[in-house]
């Protein structure tokens, strides 16, 4: 028999202070990603709610769909809430929509 199976495992000196730094920067990491978090879903509600009561059909620009529907900044800028700026798009087109260029017209 070898006396290696019967060896007790080598434990690993643990340093307190490297663990506690990670878990500090991870924590401040996290709650920086939350708050981004939060503050997108305030402009989306915010953009959403415009485009309701702008009276606007309820459809996609490009296509006409009614479903799966989102809201749609035309110049690309979310803090920007007129609501000639804002119009509906479905999944599809509101993922394939080239960036910073010039939309076409709203369907009427």
């Amino acid at each position: 028999m070898s006396s290696e199976c019967c060896s007790t495992p080598k434990t690993r000196t643990i340093n307190i202070s490297r663990i506690v730094e990670w878990q500090r920067k991870n924590r401040d990491h996290v709650r920086r990603k939350l708050k981004d978090s939060q503050d997108d879903r305030v402009l989306r509600n915010k953009a959403s709610r415009i485009l309701k009561e702008s009276g606007r059909a309820k459809k996609c620009i490009v296509c006409g769909s009614t479903r799966d529907l989102e809201v749609s900044h035309e110049d690309n800028n979310p803090k920007n809430f007129a609501k000639s700026n804002l119009q509906y798009r479905c999944n599809k087109h509101h993922k394939t929509k080239p960036k910073g260029t010039p939309q076409m017209k709203v369907q009427k």
